[in-house]
């Protein structure tokens, strides 16, 4: 975050690129030779990194510090929470290599949608094409284990529009999330 000067423009104090501690709400990691104060009140993802927790959800609504494109917010149904995507999502979700994540599991609400076909990636490899799924899925993560970023794309073949929503809607995501 960088503050204005006196006519308006971001303000670097000089050698601000050597500070040795980096205030953050949205990141999980610092740069080499810093160290991170993490301030954001939801500390879930910073608890799964450090081994606090072993499951975290980023699928319902994500915690700081993972970054996602193509989700909308969460909302809650009669069934309980869920969030809608675009027909492509993408979340990027630190591991930690020390301690890595060990599965992906993914839950869709059934709700009616138009596409039929379902693309799931985690560092650009498929780990599963097919039908959109019916029941939870999950997926191991040892192939991954190594990985500083899990990167998962989720993809379906058609938009779904229902009435008076403006949005392009792929999917309805009940839960996505990592475990150890």
């Amino acid at each position: 975050m960088s503050w204005p000067d006196r006519a308006g423009r971001p303000y670097f104090p000089e050698g601000f690129e050597k500070f040795d501690c980096l205030v953050a709400s949205g990141r999980l990691t610092a740069n080499p030779g810093q160290r991170l104060i993490f301030v954001a009140t939801d500390r879930s993802s910073r608890e799964f990194m450090d081994g606090q927790r072993n499951v975290l959800e980023v699928g319902t609504e994500a915690p700081p510090g993972i970054a996602t494109h193509g989700l909308f917010g969460k909302e809650i149904s009669p069934g309980g929470a869920l969030q809608w995507a675009s027909p492509s999502a993408r979340l990027e979700i630190p591991n930690k290599p020390v301690m890595p994540a060990r599965a992906l599991k993914l839950e869709l609400w059934p709700m009616p949608i138009s596409g039929n076909e379902f693309l799931v990636k985690i560092n650009g490899r498929e780990i599963y094409k097919g039908v959109v799924p019916a029941g939870p899925l999950s997926f191991p993560l040892d192939q991954f284990a190594g990985d500083e970023t899990l990167v998962v794309e989720l993809d379906t073949n058609a938009v779904t529009h229902f009435p008076g929503d403006p949005r392009d809607l792929g999917f309805a995501i009940r839960e996505l999330s990592v475990r150890r």
